[in-house]
């Protein structure tokens, strides 16, 4: 019956599992994150668009070469020459003014940005110490106390000497302390997807 193989002591319940990938350094690098990586790009075309408006306001210079000659003769050729002052200088002040206030505006989103994501990764890789910490007592400590108690307890209810009832409660609470070694293990790896993810290293 299924009892009788449930009490052989070279039958307990085996579940495999899979320990995620070890994290090697508990660091706060952010230079491959995704949105990082954007909002640097974002900044860096602000500050060129900033430039661009001020070299607008400079006065520059031109040049060029035109042919006197109504008959379009090659010899007439006479190159000229002047500087380009802008007209409308009050409204490209206020464009720059513009470019530099947006130029702030995503500088402090930058570091906005920056803080959210060094705090989730710092709470993550908190989580996943913790989760280590949780797995290796599950694993190396309170189950090897389990199944030392479930070949005791087994031998005992074949010679008769303990009724069903003290043979089932310490095995429901190793199924137990199973189950919860994969539910921490399920954790750990949906935890090291959120590191992985703020680092980008997927």
């Amino acid at each position: 019956t299924i009892l009788k193989i449930l009490i052989n002591e070279n039958n307990l319940p085996q579940i495999d599992y899979e320990l995620p990938n070890p994290i090697i350094q508990k660091s706060l690098d952010l230079s491959q994150n995704k949105q990082m990586l954007l909002q640097e790009q974002i900044i860096v075309s602000s500050v060129v668009e900033t430039e661009n408006a001020k070299a607008k306001l400079k006065p520059s210079l031109k040049g060029g070469i035109i042919n006197q000659s109504m008959m379009g003769y090659k010899n007439q050729f006479i190159a000229v020459g002047g500087v380009e002052i802008p007209i409308f200088q009050k409204a490209q002040k206020a464009r720059i003014e513009a470019s530099k206030i947006n130029e702030e505006i995503q500088k402090i989103e930058g570091e906005k940005l920056e803080i959210q994501l060094k705090s989730e990764l710092e709470m993550a890789l908190n989580r996943s110490e913790s989760l280590n910490q949780n797995f290796e007592e599950i694993n190396n400590q309170i189950l090897p106390q389990n199944e030392a108690l479930m070949i005791i307890v087994n031998k005992k209810y074949k010679a008769g000497g303990i009724e069903y009832l003290d043979w089932y409660l310490p095995y429901n609470q190793y199924l137990a302390n199973k189950t919860e070694l994969l539910n921490v293990e399920k954790e750990q790896n949906l935890n090291y997807s959120i590191i992985k993810y703020i680092t980008g290293n997927e």
